[in-house]
C-alpha cells in the first residue's frame, strides 16, 4: 500500500527539480510521510522521519535555487525506500 505513495512521492520529487518548484518538492514530503512513519514505528528504523526533513531541506534548496543540493538531499529518501523494497522482495524469493 504505501509502495504508490513512495512511487508517488519520488515522481513529484522528481518533478521538483526539474522545474526548479519547491512545491512540488512538499508535495512529495506528504506523500512519503506515511511511510516514513510507518518505518519510524519499527524498532530497526527509529528515527526515519529524519528523511521528512531532508525533504523540508530539499524544497527551501529550491526555492533559493539550489537544484543540485536538493537532488542530492533526495538520495538518502532512495536508498532507504530501495534496501527496504530489497529486504520486501528478498522475503519472497
Amino acid at each position: 500500500m504505501f509502495w504508490l505513495f513512495v512511487l508517488a512521492s519520488f515522481a513529484s520529487a522528481l518533478i521538483a527539480i526539474v522545474r526548479r518548484s519547491w512545491r512540488w518538492m512538499l508535495v512529495s514530503l506528504f506523500l512519503y510521510s506515511p511511510f516514513a512513519w510507518y518505518l519510524d514505528a519499527t524498532p530497526r528504523f527509529k528515527g526515519a522521519l529524519f528523511i521528512l526533513l531532508l525533504h523540508f531541506v530539499a524544497a527551501y534548496f529550491l526555492y533559493r535555487r539550489r537544484r543540485l543540493l536538493a537532488g542530492l538531499l533526495m538520495l538518502p529518501s532512495t536508498a532507504l525506500s530501495i534496501f527496504i523494497a530489497c529486504i520486501v522482495i528478498s522475503q519472497f524469493v
